[in-house]
């Protein structure tokens, strides 16, 4: 494929190309499903096509549902909590204690990425990360890493507007704090023969019942189109190495990482990270995730349960870049999780960059079948863009 110069607004039309073909053409891409597997292909072609050297994909196993493995600790806990009250002895109730803090231990590992016994029961499937490299211009001495993730989410009722997605947030730190509390009173109930605790902890099935139909409700739903979220950033990574290879940067070797399985648990991330975390340990990791709708953001801290913050010299980076580009680059905190987490847990150096409109009266199209790419602003492509140059300009300038 012949590589010519392209101007500002023929880069941002061949992004939104990209993202026809992703969410359009190939369609919803659940993790470890057909559809991701095609994108990888699409992207692993595209990417080969530029000219980019060392294109391979790196399979690993990841988890093929969001939901699944909490739902899974919330009934295990829920069917301990029955055995207890049918079985009315201080045994059942020290057990269903120990089985209540277990699935609270695998409701927080899930959450933090970490093996849990949920893990035994609902299996790994394959999927794939596509890796590619653009090498610097004269002799290297810095590196970045730019990811992205192919896959889609599915469309639950709680991702249906922001309102539904900050309760589900605060829901699911409220489930997680029942799941400590009733391990607690179980086995005090096993212990101390108090008719108020067994009735506390019994209380406390109501709650944990409805989350886990709630969860089993979203791993049932549609996969979103996702044409926001995610084919918004891969579409933008493409387009940033389509014009790296036009224009290298003269230090500083790119790394291309797209990623699978990041909507049910950043499995392709962790991968990545476990594999090239030592070599890859002084670069400057950009994660594109939600790319295109509304203005440009940051995420200074992420996370389920445990959070995660941006790193200082990460911050002042963006920073910089943001009034290097002369973009209005909002600083926001987010209630989920990005690829970029991984790297925060690995304490590298990470920015997470996203977007979304400013007025709160519009919401994104987030984990929803309208995430199509009409949906799309090319605007808001044009800035990622934009932006992303002026901090990979900034990074290749910096002093060693």
């Amino acid at each position: 494929m012949a590589i010519r110069n392209h101007s500002s607004q023929q880069l941002t039309d061949r992004a939104y190309a990209h993202i026809v073909h992703l969410a359009g053409d190939i369609g919803p891409r659940g993790s470890c499903t057909q559809g991701e597997y095609k994108a990888a292909r699409f992207v692993a072609t595209t990417l080969h096509d530029l000219g980019l050297s060392d294109v391979h994909t790196q399979g690993f196993s990841g988890a093929p549902t969001a939901y699944g493995r909490y739902g899974l600790a919330l009934g295990v806990a829920l069917l301990s909590q029955m055995l207890a009250g049918l079985l009315q002895s201080a045994w059942s109730y020290v057990a269903a204690g120990v089985i209540f803090a277990l699935s609270a231990w695998a409701m927080y590992a899930e959450s933090d990425f970490r093996p849990n016994w949920t893990h035994w029961l609902i299996r790994s499937r394959p999927s794939h990360n596509v890796i590619a490299y653009c090498p610097a211009r004269k002799a290297p001495e810095r590196l970045v890493v730019i990811s992205a993730h192919v896959d889609s989410h599915r469309t639950p009722f709680f991702n249906s507007n922001t309102t539904w997605q900050r309760w589900y947030s605060l829901g699911f730190r409220l489930i997680f704090l029942s799941l400590v509390i009733g391990a607690g009173l179980a086995i005090l109930a096993g212990f101390i023969d108090l008719a108020i605790l067994k009735i506390i902890f019994h209380a406390l099935g109501l709650p944990i019942a409805f989350s886990m139909l709630a969860f089993l409700h979203a791993d049932n739903t549609p996969f979103s189109p996702g044409a926001y979220d995610n084919a918004s950033g891969v579409a933008c990574t493409l387009t940033i190495a389509e014009r790296l290879i036009q224009n290298p940067l003269d230090n500083t070797d790119v790394w291309f990482a797209i990623t699978g399985c990041e909507e049910t648990g950043a499995g392709g991330m962790l991968a990545l990270v476990n594999t090239m975390a030592e070599s890859w340990r002084q670069a400057l990791w950009v994660n594109l995730d939600q790319t295109g709708i509304g203005q440009l953001y940051i995420r200074l801290e992420e996370g389920m349960l445990r959070r995660y913050a941006l790193q200082p010299s990460a911050l002042r980076l963006a920073r910089e870049a943001a009034k290097v580009s002369g973009i209005n680059l909002r600083e926001r905190t987010s209630q989920a999780f990005s690829d970029a987490i991984i790297a925060h847990q690995q304490g590298l150096l990470a920015i997470s960059l996203g977007a979304s409109p400013i007025e709160p009266d519009l919401e994104t199209p987030r984990h929803q079948l309208s995430d199509v790419p009409a949906a799309i602003q090319l605007g808001t492509l044009h800035q990622t863009l934009c932006y992303v140059w002026s901090l990979l300009s900034l990074w290749d300038k910096q002093e060693q």
